[in-house]
């Protein structure tokens, strides 16, 4: 018995089959090569899509999470609604001693500054850490090392600059063993780092400069007030697992209403979430068109940014969006709003700068801010 594929007959007729219909047969190959095509391209493009969230995250610790200082939202104990409360080193050290499940973390300040070197000038922000911030968010060591328990113990005036300040700085060459000063005060420069994940904490490590957050307690007068606490949970555990002994801890140092309940969260979801803080559920959400990497609460309102290139301001007790403000043309990374002027400013990933008119939404100015980036 001859195999049909090697039968001429069988190719004649195939080959005549096909001349008759020339047009099912185009419409047919054309649908085959199209589908292939689509998924090829929805199998490369998710691959892609996943590689770049990949590589946003890469090097930052998951199970972490930040607590910030904020706003009451009610009154209490004599103090009125809309009070600033600070986090305090008491409040780290009692989460630490109080909750086992954490296995990393560092208070962080962050102040701004101007950089200098023999006749180089650079403003950007120095960043006070903890030894255990690299087990957080990791750095990459370009040279020399990074601030350790030593340092912080001892409060010592040393620094590790970020990539593109010493690059600004120094040029080509090594800053190690040289002194860099900054608001009167001389730092010996120990290492140079950056990051490989696209996570700001104030700031990428590449364009700050990173001192013991002892040193820059006592240097700039803050005290005990830190800026943020950042902190990792242990293999298994969650940071909403410790949530609740978070709260308290924090409540039982500052005069905040046991029924002030309101928290908002936000991050890779593509949403801003409102919780409510003594049982944990979820209240409310707000989406956006990419990862929200930016969400400030200022009382009355917060503001949020997104990768979707927007600036929203809400309304904190209804999560009723007040206004968009538009202009950018990148990811909008970072932000911040002035209640007595009524300006908000939010910069991009291009390095461009808007500021705008709170009360009308109007552009005020825009300019570009860091160098090396271009405007899309």
């Amino acid at each position: 018995m001859k195999n049909p594929i090697f039968d001429i007959d069988n190719w004649k007729e195939i080959t005549a089959t096909l001349g008759r219909n020339k047009t099912r047969t185009f419409l047919t190959a054309f649908g085959i090569f199209w589908g292939t095509a689509m998924l090829a391209l929805l199998w490369g493009g998710a691959q892609g899509l996943q590689d770049m969230l990949r590589g946003n995250f890469a090097g930052f610790s998951t199970n972490t999470a930040i607590i910030f200082p904020g706003r009451t939202s009610l009154p209490y104990k004599g103090f009125s609604k809309g009070m600033w409360w600070s986090l305090t080193q008491t409040d780290v050290d009692n989460m630490r001693r109080s909750i086992p499940e954490i296995s990393a973390s560092s208070a962080v300040s962050t102040i701004s500054t101007t950089a200098v070197y023999g006749h180089k000038s650079y403003s950007t922000s120095i960043q006070g850490i903890e030894s255990q911030y690299p087990l957080i968010n990791k750095p990459v060591i370009y040279e020399g090392r990074f601030i350790n328990e030593s340092d912080q113990s001892n409060e010592r005036k040393v620094c590790v600059l970020g990539k593109r300040v010493a690059a600004e700085l120094f040029g080509t060459g090594s800053p190690i063993g040289k002194f860099v000063e900054m608001d009167n005060i001389y730092y010996h420069v120990v290492g140079v780092a950056g990051q490989t994940s696209e996570i700001s904490i104030n700031g990428k490590i590449d364009e700050l400069i990173l001192i013991p957050l002892a040193t820059l307690q006592r240097a700039y007068n803050q005290g005990q007030n830190i800026g943020m606490m950042i902190f990792s949970c242990r293999d298994g555990d969650s940071p909403s697992a410790v949530k609740s002994r978070v709260e308290r801890i924090i409540r039982a140092n500052h005069p905040i209403h046991p029924d002030d309940k309101q928290v908002f969260s936000s991050g890779a979801d593509n949403k801003i979430h409102r919780w409510n803080v003594s049982d944990a559920k979820k209240t409310a959400e707000v989406g956006f068109g990419g990862p929200v990497y930016k969400l400030m609460n200022y009382g009355d309102v917060f503001i949020a940014t997104s990768t979707d290139k927007s600036v929203r301001q809400f309304e904190s007790q209804s999560h009723k969006l007040i206004r968009q403000y538009n202009g950018q043309q990148d990811w909008v990374l970072s932000s911040a709003f002035h209640p007595g002027t009524k300006r908000v400013a939010a910069g991009a990933f291009d390095g461009r700068v808007i500021i705008w008119n709170a009360e009308d939404g109007k552009e005020i100015a825009s300019f570009i801010a860091a160098t090396g980036y271009s405007p899309k």
